[in-house]
């Protein structure tokens, strides 16, 4: 019996050896931090990787636009305003593309006219409408002083102010007031506003506009909360955030940070069923956080340099009164 025991004891003290036993598990909550600072900081990155996550989503996940053709492809219409030039005209092709009839607003009729000319023939078998209003109580020849001019607010005249409250306040107001009662009676519908990244930060010389794409936006989102109130959930209210874009009269910009008016256009339809306020391009989104994360009187000096290079290469005197700037407006147009 004791041959027996001495035997086994031998055995397992071998295969203890062989097979030793594994430490103990240590459990998850030991792995959490227990000093305040090692606290907050987990806190800081679970808060900040939740925020990217949520940034990052409507950039990657489907758009919910085909919801909006109510049945078959060009059968359901989509009023695009300001549709013969830049982001409207790309907002015009993509959504032609994607199977919508379009009803285009414009103020020169020459112009629009040659357009459907031209979306005829590359979109047969969609219909093209068209509606001439202007945006402004004034002239065309008023707003095409608007769309290119940069001017410190004394030297901008009482028109020239108004002007530009006009086209971007009023117009969008009246125009989307008369209409409600047809989207509400034609669920699933969608109100797509077109704001700037202006609207976000304050850029010199161009201090009006930067206020009325702040209202653009704010007015969005107070619109989309009162759909919802209204018990009209079907109406989606999407703001769209947009940064340098090239067009026609903008030829400046960062190659990195600047995308041309389809791709704008393009970029924001894939935004819609997110609602809220959007970037369209996430390369703009990414630009004007790194923009407020600076020290506010590093970000108004760099606005400012920004703005006077521009100035430069347009060719005009700093500080001259009414000193084109066709680059300035026009690139954060919405």
């Amino acid at each position: 019996m004791d041959a027996a025991s001495s035997l086994l004891s031998s055995l397992s003290q071998s295969l203890t050896k062989l097979y030793p036993s594994p430490p103990p598990r240590a459990s998850l909550l030991s792995h959490l931090p227990t000093t305040p600072l090692s606290i907050l900081g987990l806190l800081t990155t679970t808060y900040l990787t939740l925020r990217t996550l949520l940034s990052l989503s409507p950039h990657l996940l489907r758009s919910s636009l085909p919801k909006y053709q109510h049945s078959r492809p060009y059968s359901t219409w989509a009023l695009i305003t300001g549709a013969s030039d830049g982001i409207g005209l790309g907002f015009t092709h993509a959504l032609l593309s994607k199977g919508f009839n379009v009803l285009l607003h414009g103020r020169n009729e020459a112009k629009i006219s040659a357009l459907v000319s031209t979306l005829h023939t590359q979109y047969p078998d969609a219909q093209i409408k068209t509606i001439l209003a202007d945006a402004s109580t004034f002239s065309p020849a008023d707003i095409e002083r608007i769309r290119t001019t940069a001017s410190t607010l004394p030297e901008m005249d009482h028109e020239t102010i108004d002007t530009i409250i006009s086209m971007n306040l009023r117009f969008p107001v009246h125009l989307t007031r008369s209409l409600l009662p047809i989207l509400q009676s034609h669920q699933p519908s969608l109100i797509l506003n077109v704001g700037s990244g202006a609207g976000e930060v304050g850029i010199p010389w161009l201090s009006t506009y930067c206020g009325a794409k702040a209202f653009n936006l704010r007015w969005s989102q107070a619109l989309a909360a009162e759909m919802v109130a209204e018990g009209h959930d079907g109406v989606e209210v999407l703001g769209i955030l947009v940064g340098n874009v090239m067009s026609g009269s903008n030829k400046i910009g960062d190659e990195f940070f600047t995308c041309d008016s389809r791709t704008m256009a393009e970029r924001a339809l894939g935004k819609v069923g997110w609602g809220g306020e959007r970037w369209g391009w996430w390369r703009h989104g990414v630009q004007f956080t790194l923009v407020g994360m600076v020290p506010e009187w590093v970000r108004v000096k760099g606005m400012a340099g920004m703005m006077r290079e521009r100035k430069s290469l347009y060719g005009q005197t700093e500080g001259a009164k009414g000193a084109v700037e066709k680059g300035g407006e026009e690139a954060m147009q919405g």
